[in-house]
């Protein structure tokens, strides 16, 4: 129920900046806020056509910092459909690309997507330093989103399960 709500209103907000201007990082975003919301619902076809128009659009207006959230964003959904060599390439991607803009907390994201995404290829010893990573700089933040790093990292030290076709 609230997400249907939240994807409402966020499409309506979405289609306000695309009225008033359809090439602005403020439709960047939209498009990214809705992604997220699908992602959420399961809706993973539309959240991915929502995560790549908005990666379209950062990079045609030369926004380094959408590129690299929406390239991040693209890994976390691979993760999630099950796709780790899709998910390892777009996070390592995602990471180089977020280094240089210095943003921590995205900087930790795409270490425990790539971590995520090297365990689930049975390679958790190549992830545990990406997991280290993302729990070092989440915890000095005490940020909220720890616990999925926490997660990843002990992921990582579990004995590998036979690695799904990537």
């Amino acid at each position: 129920g609230e997400h249907n709500a939240a994807l409402a209103a966020s499409e309506e907000v979405l289609a306000l900046h695309r009225a008033r201007d359809p090439v602005s990082d403020d439709v960047g975003m939209g498009l990214n806020d809705v992604g997220i919301i699908l992602h959420t619902l399961g809706r993973h076809d539309e959240a991915e056509a929502h995560y790549q128009e908005a990666l379209t659009l950062a990079r045609r207006l030369g926004d380094a910092d959408g590129v690299a959230i929406y390239t991040n964003n693209l890994a976390e959904l691979a993760v999630a459909r099950g796709r780790p060599a899709e998910a390892e390439a777009l996070a390592q991607k995602a990471l180089t690309l977020a280094e240089p803009i210095g943003r921590r907390t995205l900087i930790a994201d795409c270490c425990t997507n790539l971590a995520l995404a090297l365990t689930a290829q049975g390679r958790g010893a190549e992830g545990r330093p990406y997991a280290e990573r993302a729990v070092n700089i989440l915890a000095a933040l005490r940020s909220p989103n720890l616990s999925e790093a926490q997660a990843a990292l002990a992921a990582c030290a579990a004995p590998p399960a036979s690695p799904r076709p990537g």
